[in-house]
């Protein structure tokens, strides 16, 4: 004799309604769809670099001489109002959620002087030379396999040469929240 047990996985909600967890997941990636933000916006963290101690929100910079405008609404951001002047890396970061699978982003942007960009750990751009803050913006797609279910964590290390430092950047994200795991 075979027996055959069915187990349903149920939410309860507070007026005691339950719903199956396929139904409340499938509501939540109907919610998850594309968004995009720029440098600039919350979001952005500087978390690491020559002078900074701690997480910090980047500061929006007017451009320096020699440096593009500013991609679409993004800003130009740095260490801090005087784009700072320190020898070094310069760690920004971003962190996002994807709901399901089959994710894309798309990446510009401009580094002075210039960038390697990571996706949960894995390169997926980076520049060469040392003028990398005019011309066409850097980056480009990437749809490979460092994205993971959740949280993903995009950053992007600007390396200064000398003088000032700053970072201009477009992310969009497919199949992706802004907030629906953000820490």
């Amino acid at each position: 004799m075979v027996c055959l047990i069915a187990v349903a996985s149920l939410a309860t909600l507070s007026q005691g309604e339950a719903r199956p967890h396929a139904l409340i997941e499938a509501e939540a990636q109907a919610g998850c769809g594309n968004f995009e933000t720029t440098t600039g916006k919350p979001g952005w963290m500087l978390v690491s670099g020559p002078g900074v101690t701690a997480p910090k929100a980047p500061v929006n910079v007017s451009p320096y001489g020699g440096w593009a405008a500013p991609i679409g609404a993004s800003s130009w951001v740095s260490v801090d109002a005087s784009r700072g002047i320190a020898t070094g890396d310069y760690t920004y970061e971003y962190v996002f959620c994807t709901c399901q699978t089959g994710n894309s982003l798309r990446l510009a942007f401009y580094a002075d002087n210039g960038a390697k960009a990571y996706l949960n750990g894995t390169q997926i751009f980076a520049t060469t030379g040392s003028y990398n803050f005019t011309g066409a913006p850097k980056g480009g797609t990437y749809s490979g396999t460092a994205f993971v279910p959740g949280t993903n964590t995009l950053r992007i290390v600007v390396h200064n040469d000398s003088s000032v430092t700053g970072l201009d950047a477009v992310l969009g994200v497919t199949g992706a929240g802004e907030g629906c795991c953000r820490r």
